[in-house]
């Protein structure tokens, strides 16, 4: 099948596939990647009641999944997380005004959360993430203002961090975009 695949490619469409990137799996065993999501079948039999009432079964659901371990090991190669996949600041941009660096975060944040809007495990994705950046972003405000730590910042400017300026941290919708 590969190889009809790479020939309907080369003759039809006139272009290349990569040998060592393309692969057949079966989803039901492990999970494809593409795109950046895991694409993979469920064991999980959904169960409901039909329009006359009678219990019918859906065996096989397709998932999506954002790999939260590439998406952290991305955080920590740019510097907003640690090697323990705790928030640490992003030093880059310390000599920036608070609001800037705020924009910045969140244009992170929004960034990831927009390209998995649509991943089954989207509520941990934004929990998750958005907790690492708010502490990555409260270490580097500490820092700026020589206020020593974080605890100290969300008590001056709360919890998402804004103060008395216009910006403050995005606080995302924790809910399942399908």
């Amino acid at each position: 099948m590969l190889q009809e695949v790479k020939s309907f490619l080369e003759l039809d469409l006139k272009l290349e596939l990569s040998l060592e990137k393309s692969k057949i799996t079966d989803p039901r065993k492990s999970p494809a990647l593409f795109l950046g999501t895991e694409i993979s079948i469920s064991n999980h039999v959904y169960s409901f009641k039909g329009s006359k009432g009678q219990r019918l079964r859906s065996p096989s659901q397709i998932r999506m999944l954002a790999p939260l371990h590439r998406v952290f090991l991305k955080m920590i190669s740019v510097g907003f997380m640690d090697g323990h996949r705790m928030g640490s600041p992003r030093f880059l941009w310390k000599n920036l005004n608070k609001d800037n660096i705020i924009l910045l975060y969140n244009s992170v944040l929004r960034g990831y959360l927009n390209y998995y809007s649509f991943a089954n495990n989207y509520n941990h994705l934004a929990a998750s993430l958005s907790h690492r950046l708010k502490t990555s972003c409260a270490k580097l405000l500490a820092a700026k203002y020589t206020l020593g730590n974080t605890t100290k910042v969300l008590n001056k400017y709360g919890t998402d961090l804004k103060g008395a300026d216009r910006i403050g941290f995005f606080r995302p919708p924790l809910q399942l975009k399908p």
